[in-house]
């Protein structure tokens, strides 16, 4: 993901901050097994 603002430079961000995991099993019940399944569903859907 590159992500830029105005007056800053674009960077690769390869994580996902803890703040927004810790915001998805709060409000989306996400479990790292749910998250796999779900991602391994899309991958079949885009191919």
């Amino acid at each position: 993901m590159i992500i830029s603002s105005e007056g800053l430079y674009p960077f690769l961000a390869f994580t996902i901050p803890d703040k927004f995991v810790q915001k998805a099993k709060d409000e989306l019940f996400e479990t790292d097994e749910n998250r796999d399944s779900a991602l391994q569903r899309l991958r079949e859907l885009v191919v």
